[in-house]
């Protein structure tokens, strides 16, 4: 199965507001476009060209699922995944989305058992640890769900968290290793890589921005 991580566009807090559940910019908006647009058109790179994705899993949050609205538009995708474990590392809080408000705002949803009918931010910050649990747990969801199928799955998560989901994938320490994202950065994993005669896990590339005009890299 294919991979493809995605952060969100750039977001009002990402823009310097402070808003509890942030919600994309214009500029965010347009990124999310451009993205969708670019995953469901991929282009060749050199002699083999990216696959389109199947499946759109977003976090719980409203700057990702706006992003991933718009990517699943572009790609026909009638449904987004909500899984509530992919939220950002910091940040949800009282005022983010339940799965009531998720419905009403994002009629297009299909809410995963993780997201609960009230509350699913942690009642406290999380620590590293936690989050590098969390990112296991993802992970691991991610292999059981789709490991061995065709799906291409593109998971629209944050900064942080994409950063510490990505390590987990490679087994290597989240705490002394990230990957950074641009606003709709995306990269693609192989993670059942067979095109070798193995079953390796294969980056493809990370924090691709080149669907981006300059001036959208944010």
């Amino acid at each position: 199965m294919f991979l493809y991580i995605v952060r969100h566009g750039q977001s009002t807090s990402n823009d310097g507001g402070s808003e509890p559940d942030s919600r994309l910019t214009d500029i965010g908006h347009e990124q999310a476009r451009r993205t969708g647009m670019a995953l469901a058109h991929p282009a060749a790179r050199g002699s083999v060209t990216p696959p389109r994705p199947t499946v759109v899993v977003s976090s719980p949050m409203r700057r990702a699922l706006q992003t991933a609205h718009h990517i699943a538009s572009a790609l026909g995708i009638d449904a987004v995944h909500v899984r509530g474990d992919v939220h950002e590392c910091c940040g949800p809080t009282p005022e983010s989305l339940t799965r009531a408000t998720i419905r009403d705002e994002f009629p297009n949803v299909a809410l995963d058992d993780s997201m609960p009918e009230g509350a699913w931010w942690p009642a406290h910050e999380e620590t590293p640890n936690e989050r590098v649990s969390r990112a296991h747990r993802v992970a691991g969801w991610i292999r059981n769900t789709f490991g061995g199928s065709d799906e291409v799955v593109a998971v629209v998560t944050h900064g942080v968290f994409g950063s510490y989901l990505i390590a987990e994938i490679f087994g290597t320490d989240a705490m002394r290793w990230s990957i950074g994202h641009n606003n709709c950065g995306v990269s693609l994993f192989d993670l059942d890589d067979r095109r070798h005669g193995n079953h390796a896990t294969r980056v493809w590339f990370t924090n691709d921005t080149t669907h981006l005009w300059p001036n959208l890299l944010t």
